[in-house]
């Protein structure tokens, strides 16, 4: 059987009977606005939700007129410790996506409410739940990469509140999905401009995205590189674009290059030089924990040594 009523709504209704019975009156919205600790648009938006569904009734213009159309013993008990004990529709290091913005008031900084009309539409992680009920979402990667770094005083901020209304919860993070899927070191199996003797000329060809950030390494022939990366969803597979920067041969030599997962210990990808040759590869997760991270010195006299 469906609830008729959400836990937050049944909260409400449990207020309005305790009310009653204790001033023997109904409440008025203020009442409701200071024990729930939220704005009167809240009260207001809550009692008409409960009016629609026929769980009260009030008289039009009337002040105090709510009655309960529930039968008490339907009723949840009151939560103790008011609103911070209501149960949440959220939890530390849920995912959610900010679906709009708060509406702007004189409080709300403009550096701020730059940062808040960025973030609408995109997912980020509850840090934690403020004592109102507020979500306090992890802005950091997007603030800094947009705006600047910021933190202190003056500056963007790096996390931001917003009421749960604001939001709704996402199942995951499709960046951090991606990163996850592709974190590890990977053995490059098959490039289309070179054979595999080639690619092992100096280490064994390999790419290497690190966990837990967007940086990673390649490895072939001559050729190393640092990668900055940008992970991604396509077609509901783990995609990752990148740039590099690096040497060929002791020769500085940079590009870009992308590749997503065709199974969840292979992939397939495109690595571009700058105004250079491009070339398809394929890669193999590498399971055997063997392949440590090179040492490359490069010569312009010959290939590099490590």
């Amino acid at each position: 059987m469906t609830a008729r009523f959400t836990p937050k709504q049944g909260q409400y209704l449990a207020f309005i009977d305790y009310y009653i019975q204790v001033h023997r009156r109904a409440p008025a919205e203020t009442d409701l606005r200071e024990y729930f600790r939220v704005t009167a648009p809240t009260v207001h938006q809550m009692l008409t939700t409960l009016m629609r569904r026929g769980l009260i009734s009030r008289v039009p213009g009337e002040a105090r007129s709510m009655v309960l159309l529930i039968r008490p013993d339907e009723l949840p008990p009151l939560a103790r410790g008011g609103p911070q004990s209501l149960p949440s529709a959220f939890a530390a290091n849920d995912w959610v996506q900010l679906v709009s913005a708060p509406p702007a008031t004189k409080d709300v900084e403009q550096q701020l409410r730059r940062v808040l009309e960025f973030c609408v539409g995109r997912v980020y992680r509850v840090d934690r739940i403020g004592g109102h009920g507020e979500l306090v979402l992890d802005v950091m990667t997007d603030a800094h990469d947009t705006f600047g770094y910021g933190g202190s005083s003056g500056e963007t901020p790096t996390e931001i509140n917003v009421a749960p209304r604001y939001v709704r919860r996402a199942d995951a993070r499709p960046e951090e999905a991606a990163r996850r899927a592709f974190g590890g070191v990977w053995r490059i199996t098959r490039m289309d401009k070179w054979d595999q003797d080639s690619v092992d000329l100096v280490v064994p060809g390999q790419v290497r995205f690190e966990i837990g950030s967007r940086l990673g390494s390649l490895y072939f022939i001559a050729v190393e590189g640092g990668l900055d990366c940008f992970y991604s969803m396509r077609d509901a597979r783990p995609f990752v674009e990148f740039c590099w920067r690096g040497g060929d041969d002791g020769r500085p030599a940079n590009g870009r290059g992308w590749a997503t997962l065709v199974r969840d210990d292979e992939l397939l990808g495109h690595l571009f030089f700058q105004q250079g040759m491009d070339s398809s590869f394929s890669a193999k997760r590498d399971k055997t924990g063997k392949l440590k991270i090179p040492r490359m010195r490069p010569s312009r006299r010959g290939p590099p040594t490590w």
